[in-house]
């Protein structure tokens, strides 16, 4: 029997890297026990023991862009160790920046979706080194839920309401094009509605009462959101869902608020309309901003926005307005990073036409990280890199004594 290892790296950048459990390779994991490869899941990686690996035929990676060299020097020890042993890397950093993957001396390159993927690489022998198969919705739905086990899902924790907490996903993709986001303009896939019910009972089974979901826009569709809420509704738990300023309404909000949901995480980006207009598409208006939290509120859910600094355009009049409405929108927690230019990004791919440039340490690729640092590998016509810096760690710090600052 073949048998894979599926690596999760490790988040030395983050506060912790023990909040939300790996979905993706769960998925991996259970399309590969139905088709009766054996394979074991490793989320801490032994540098020190590499001997325990030998008897895997394959070696997974699922690599974000800052581990990219965490995934370098597992290839590099494997390789060392074992030269005839395959190595398969997926992803976002193999999916975006697939040409620079190639240099990782992996034996497969897995872009986007990796169920079909990987079973061509084991169960067929493929001799392409670059593989690219998007799921339909049928064979989505076709394939079987993530596996989840007690004991892997209680090594990492986040709290809902001070209720231990794990993720779901009702969908794929995002419809919206924005210019600052890879996953931009993806297509949306969703979960039929009984396999949404089948992840919940496997969840409360485990004891868990608070659930989030974790899709790239929850709260986008009435329809959807409405049939949705109908199965959560039948769980009797609290959940925590991402929405979009444009998308919110009343309707929404009080059906989502009826199913359990407390909270909704939103980007915002900016506070400054300029800035909105450049980045968001379709653009919300400051006025929608203002509006969603209030919707929310009015159902009693809250809200927790995400900001940007040094998108396109960036300026101390911008920054001011970003500032000025985390002071007064009443939101009840925020996020703000610093903008990474990410390959597969609009901004990135042409950013020629925007008022933004690179700087020459362009190395980790996070948003933030650790007590709300921030890698700063831009700079804007108005603003130098050292500048950005400073204002968002400026604000970071000053609100942070307001708002109770959670992971994600």
């Amino acid at each position: 029997m073949k048998s894979v290892l599926l690596v999760s790296l490790r988040g030395s950048f983050l506060d912790s890297d023990r909040v939300f459990p790996p979905l993706g390779i769960l998925y991996l994991k259970s399309v590969l026990d139905k088709n009766g490869v054996y394979s074991k899941l490793e989320d801490e990686f032994d540098f020190k023991n590499i001997e325990k690996y030998k008897n895997f035929d394959y070696i997974a990676i699922s690599i974000t862009t800052p581990q990219k060299k965490e995934a370098q020097l597992i290839i590099q020890k494997i390789k060392e160790k074992f030269p005839s042993k395959k190595i398969i890397i997926g992803g976002p950093y193999a999916s975006f920046y697939t040409e620079d993957s190639i240099g990782l001396d992996s034996d497969y390159i897995v872009i986007g979706d990796g169920e079909k993927s990987i079973l061509e690489i084991i169960l067929n022998n493929t001799e392409e080194r670059i593989l690219k198969n998007e799921l339909s919705v049928d064979e989505m739905n076709s394939f079987p839920l993530p596996f989840r086990s007690n004991n892997f899902l209680r090594k990492y924790h986040y709290k809902l309401d001070g209720l231990e907490t794990t993720t779901v996903m009702t969908s794929r993709g995002c419809p919206f094009n924005c210019s600052f986001c890879e996953h931009a303009h993806t297509k949306v896939r969703y979960y039929e509605l009984e396999r949404v019910k089948d992840q919940l009972i496997q969840i409360v089974k485990f004891g868990y009462k608070a659930v989030m979901f974790f899709d790239d826009l929850f709260a986008v569709n009435q329809k959807r959101v409405e049939a949705l809420c109908q199965v959560i509704d039948e769980f009797n738990i609290k959940f925590r869902c991402f929405g979009h300023i444009r998308c919110m309404t009343s309707e929404m909000a009080e059906a989502l608020a009826k199913a359990g949901c407390i909270e909704t995480g939103v980007g915002m980006e900016s506070g400054s309309q300029k800035i909105l207009n450049t980045v968001k598409f379709p653009t919300p208006t400051i006025e929608q901003s203002h509006n969603y939290v209030k919707i929310c509120h009015d159902a009693g859910i809250k809200v927790k926005a995400f900001f940007m600094l040094g998108l396109p355009g960036e300026t101390k009049e911008t920054i001011k307005e970003t500032e000025e409405f985390i002071a007064t929108s009443q939101i009840d927690d925020f996020d703000l990073g610093i903008y990474y230019p990410y390959k597969g990004t609009k901004i990135r791919d042409q950013i020629q036409k925007y008022d933004i440039f690179l700087n020459d340490n362009c190395s980790i690729g996070f948003y933030k990280g650790k007590k709300g640092s921030a890698e700063v590998a831009i700079r804007t016509s108005a603003l130098s890199a050292e500048e950005i810096k400073t204002q968002q760690d400026r604000i970071f710090k000053k609100y942070k004594k307001i708002f109770k600052q959670n992971i994600i």
